[in-house]
C-alpha cells in the first residue's frame, strides 16, 4: 500500500539504529561501512537545507504550470476552473507517484511538495464542486489526508486526518445528532483517548512498522486535543463563539473544566515518571503553561512583569534543586546523558593514550654526554677531563 520501497524503508531503519550505535562507540566506523553497503538504501534524500529549497522550488514550478493551463482555458475559465483544479490535482498525483517509484524520491522536498499541492488541489476542487458544508468538508478532508497518510506515510497528513476526525464528530454532533452540546467536550475527550490508545495497539504491530512516525504525531495531538477539549478557557470560548448556552457567558459545570485544567497536566506528568515515557513528560510540561495561561486569562493576581519574574525565578530554582538531585542517578532518572558510560569508556581510552604517549616520551634517552672522569685537579691542570 505504501508508494516507497519497503526494501529501502527497512534498510533505512537499519542504518539509522547502525549510525546510533556507531555514535554510541558499540560498533567500530568499519563495521558501520559493511552495514551500510550490505543493507543498501536506494532513495535520494537530501539535507533539509536542500529538502526546503527543493520543496520551495516545486511550489514554484507547479504554481507557474497551473497559471499556464489557466491561459489556455482564459476564454472560459469562469465555469472551467474547478475542473481545471480536479484536473492539475491528478496531474500532480501523477507526478508524484512518478517521482516516488521511479526517481525514488523520499523526503526530498519534491514528493512533499507535490503531495500536499495535490491534497489542496484536490481538496478545494471537489469542496466548490460539491459546494460543501463544514461537515461534509471536514470529511473531504479526512478521506484525502487519510488516503495520503496510508499511501506516503506523512507524519504531517496524519494530524490532519486524526483533527478531521474530531472536527467530524464536533459538527455531527453539534449539528445533525441534536445532542445536548454540554457533552460534546467529553465526547471530543473520548475519542482523542480512543485513538490514543489504538495507536499504541498498532505501534505494536511489525507489519506497520513504516509508519511509526505518524503514530508517534498522531499520539503527541491526541494527548494535546485530549487536553484542548477540556481545558476551561477553550471550552468556555467555543462556547460562546458558537452556542451561547447561557446569557451572562457563564460555563455550565464550569467547576468542573476547572478541575479538567489542573489535573491532566499533573496526571500526565505523573504518568510520565511512572512509565518513564519522555512523551508524556514533555507534553505534561508543556500544557503546565497552557494551564497557567488559562488562570492567569481570568484571575489578574499580580501585574505580568511581577508574574513572569516570580515564575522564572521558581523554574529556575527547581531546575537547580533537580540538576544537583539527579546528578546521581535516582529511581531510574538522571541529570546526566545517556551513554555516559561509554564517554567514560572513552575518556579512560583517551586517559590510557595521553599515558602511553608521555610514558614513551619520558623514555630514559641514551647519554651522548658524560660527565666526570676528569684527571685534572690538584696542584695543576692535565690535558684531559
Amino acid at each position: 500500500m505504501i508508494a516507497y520501497n519497503n526494501t529501502s524503508l527497512h534498510n533505512e531503519r537499519i542504518q539509522e539504529q547502525s549510525t546510533t550505535a556507531f555514535e554510541n562507540n558499540f560498533i567500530s566506523k568499519e563495521e558501520l561501512l559493511a552495514i551500510k553497503q550490505k543493507y543498501p538504501v536506494q532513495f535520494y534524500t537530501p539535507n533539509i537545507f536542500i529538502r526546503i529549497g527543493l520543496f520551495i522550488l516545486t511550489l514554484i514550478i507547479l504554481s507557474f504550470s497551473f497559471s499556464l493551463f489557466s491561459l489556455l482555458f482564459m476564454s472560459s475559465l469562469e465555469n472551467a476552473w474547478k475542473g481545471l483544479m480536479l484536473f492539475f490535482a491528478l496531474l500532480t498525483y501523477a507526478a508524484l507517484e512518478f517521482m516516488v517509484q521511479t526517481k525514488q524520491h523520499y523526503k526530498s522536498g519534491v514528493d512533499d511538495a507535490l503531495l500536499w499541492n495535490f491534497a489542496g488541489m484536490l481538496f478545494g476542487s471537489i469542496s466548490l464542486i460539491l459546494d460543501a458544508g463544514a461537515l461534509t468538508n471536514c470529511v473531504l478532508a479526512f478521506l484525502i489526508s487519510l488516503y495520503c497518510s496510508i499511501r506516503f506515510a506523512d507524519r504531517a497528513m496524519s494530524a490532519v486526518a486524526f483533527l478531521s476526525l474530531l472536527a467530524i464528530l464536533f459538527f455531527l454532533f453539534t449539528d445533525h445528532l441534536g445532542i445536548s452540546k454540554a457533552i460534546i467536550p467529553f465526547v471530543l475527550m473520548a475519542a482523542s483517548a480512543a485513538v490514543y490508545f489504538l495507536i499504541k495497539h498498532l505501534e505494536k504491530k511489525v507489519s506497520l512498522k513504516n509508519y511509526e512516525h505518524c503514530f508517534s504525531m498522531i499520539s503527541i495531538v491526541s494527548l494535546l486535543s485530549f487536553y484542548a477539549a477540556g481545558n476551561y478557557y477553550v471550552v468556555r470560548e467555543v462556547n460562546n463563539a458558537m452556542f451561547h448556552l447561557t446569557s451572562d457567558g457563564s460555563l455550565p459545570f464550569g467547576w468542573m473544566f476547572w478541575i479538567l485544567t489542573f489535573l491532566i497536566p499533573i496526571l500526565y506528568i505523573a504518568r510520565g515518571i511512572q512509565k518513564k515515557d519522555a512523551l508524556f513528560l514533555r507534553v505534561g510540561l508543556l500544557l503546565i503553561a497552557a494551564m497557567v495561561f488559562t488562570v492567569r486569562n481570568y484571575y489578574h493576581l499580580i501585574p505580568h512583569e511581577v508574574f513572569m519574574t516570580i515564575a522564572g525565578a521558581i523554574l529556575l530554582i527547581l531546575s537547580y534543586g533537580l540538576i544537583s538531585y539527579l546528578k546521581q542517578p535516582k529511581f531510574g532518572f538522571t541529570y546526566a546523558e545517556l551513554n555516559k558510560e561509554n564517554k567514560m569508556e572513552k575518556l579512560q581510552i583517551e586517559s590510557l593514550i595521553i599515558a602511553e604517549t608521555f610514558g614513551q616520551q619520558t623514555k630514559p634517552t641514551e647519554e651522548t654526554t658524560k660527565f666526570g672522569g676528569g684527571s685534572f685537579g690538584g696542584g695543576g691542570a692535565g690535558g684531559e677531563f
